[in-house]
């Protein structure tokens, strides 16, 4: 069989599929190409989940204001809190001793005609006769010592309203009245001429 013969002849050793035309060969009847099939894809990566979203409440609660400057932070630990109540028990039994104390400075400044009557006669001078100057001294330290305390509580409670330390503000105003109240005896003895008459003459 010659070299022609052999690639006219169909290949028949596939069974009953027809036979592949070979390279130069005309294919025989009936006979079609098709594609060799793709390869398979590969199994798709699971993408990631998305993160959830947090779904925001319906009705919010609105934040807390902010603490005021100086004030310690509510709920946080340590020993401001204990500390700030002693400070204001403090604080507010002194302003009512100051209050008390007014009262006796209000009643030691209107006393002052009558121990310097009493100094008179103790020494055996003339009956004291107080002068206008005098009783105007004594009706501006009383309206002083008035006008301190209501200074003094007011600077307290401002303070306590702040968080701030507060005990030490009566203590100053009770110093203070008391340098007020022996100011005005000062002067009330110092207008007396026959009291520094006698000062002079010992």
């Amino acid at each position: 069989m010659s070299e022609n013969e052999a690639a006219a002849t169909p290949d028949t050793s596939r069974g009953g599929e027809r036979p592949r035309p070979r390279y130069g060969e005309l294919a025989p009847e009936g006979w079609s190409w098709q594609p060799p099939a793709p390869p398979e894809q590969a199994e798709a990566e699971p993408t990631p989940a998305a993160p959830a979203v947090p779904v925001a409440p319906r009705n919010p609660v609105p934040p807390a204001p902010p603490a005021p400057l100086g004030s310690p932070a509510f709920g946080a630990p340590g020993q401001a809190a204990p500390s700030l109540r002693a400070d204001r028990r403090l604080t507010i039994t002194l302003l009512v001793v100051g209050l008390f104390g007014l009262w006796v400075a209000i009643s030691t400044l209107n006393s002052i005609p009558e121990a310097m009557q009493i100094l008179h006669s103790q020494q055996g001078l003339a009956d004291y006769v107080a002068s206008e100057a005098d009783m105007r001294s004594i009706l501006i330290g009383n309206v002083l010592q008035g006008i301190l305390w209501v200074a003094t509580a007011a600077w307290a409670v401002l303070r306590m309203q702040h968080g701030k330390r507060s005990f030490w503000v009566p203590l100053i105003g009770g110093a203070a009245s008391v340098i007020l109240l022996f100011a005005v005896v000062s002067m009330v003895a110092a207008n007396d001429p026959l009291l520094m008459q006698l000062g002079g003459g010992n």
